[in-house]
This record gives structure tokens, sequence and C-alpha cells, in this order.
């Protein structure tokens, strides 16, 4: 499979990844961050592959799995952005860091 170019817009950036994959790119995406500041970010980024087709990620997620963003941190953030308890955050963001994990493995070269 060749590369591609993918665009990644968050809430105030826009950065141009290549990869093999949208998953990669998002790998990618993640992991060029030293740190997260999801005020910056958003919760969502949005992903555009070469087609133009644009798919939306959720951020908390793959922060707290690669370790830019601690636990209680990803709780709070659901939270305040959902309007749930503590219990349900938790709850919730356990099940998306359950569908997320593959953002863990090294993106193919």
């Amino acid at each position: 499979m060749s590369n591609a170019k993918f665009i990644i817009t968050t809430k105030d950036d826009k950065m141009t990844v290549v990869a093999k994959t949208k998953e990669d790119a998002l790998r990618k995406y993640f992991r060029s961050l030293e740190d997260i500041d999801l005020s910056k970010i958003g919760n969502i980024v949005m992903l555009q592959d070469d087609k133009g087709d644009e798919y939306p990620f959720r951020t908390v997620p793959s922060a707290v799995l690669l370790g830019l963003l601690d636990f209680p941190s990803g709780v709070l953030n659901i939270q305040n952005c959902m309007g749930t308890s503590e219990i349900e955050s938790e709850q919730l963001l356990l099940q998306t860091m359950i569908k997320d994990v593959w953002i863990r493995r090294p993106p193919e070269e």
C-alpha cells in the first residue's frame, strides 16, 4: 500500500500527515504531540483522506492511551463535556479506550 496525504484538523490547527492508512495518520499525529492541550486541540479531531472523505475522531481516549493525558484528567474532561457523573465518565472513558486501543500500535513505515 502506498502513502497518501491526510489532513488532520483540530480546533486551532491543521496539519498534513503522510501515511498508509487513516489509522496510521492518526497514530503519527498523536505521537507527534509532546503534550496535549485540549483547549487548543478540542475533543474531536477531523481526519480528511485524499478523496475528501472526513472521519471524526475522539481525542481523550487516545491521549490517555498514549500517556499524553492522565486518566483522572480524562474522566474530568468527559464529565465537563457530557455532564455525566464521575462513575459514568469513568465507564465511558474505559469503553472508548477499549475501542481505540489500536492507537498504541506503532505506525507502519
